[in-house]
């Protein structure tokens, strides 16, 4: 799997690099849960000359988790697969909140 997702990494760079040529910007919706994945972005823009902005969606584990129950139950357009509560506390646990280093270029929303 690890290798897929390499691939699949270098090929949506590869996107970013086309975009920002022709001077769109671009969002990176990947989770980036983990400040070491998060770096390695940011070293591939700061070697392509591409700014960085990192937004972060500062939520409530509780709130979130009422919305992927709505999404689970309406099932609506962007619907993948339904997310267990067992699935959701796996993925709370990866998450690192941005570094200090981080939050100097980060944009944080608070709901």
């Amino acid at each position: 799997a690890m290798a897929r997702i390499d691939r699949m990494e270098r090929l949506i760079w590869s996107h970013v690099r086309q975009l920002m040529a022709c001077d769109v910007n671009v969002v990176l919706d990947l989770g980036l849960l983990q400040k070491d994945h998060r770096r390695k972005f940011y070293a591939l823009a700061e070697k392509d000359g591409f700014n960085t902005c990192l937004h972060w969606a500062n939520v409530d584990k509780e709130i979130r988790w009422v919305r992927v129950k709505e999404r689970n139950r309406s099932k609506g357009d962007s619907f993948a697969m339904e997310v267990t509560r067992d699935m959701f506390d796996f993925c709370e646990g990866l998450f690192e909140n941005p570094s200090e280093d981080e939050l100097a270029f980060t944009v944080i929303h608070t709901f």
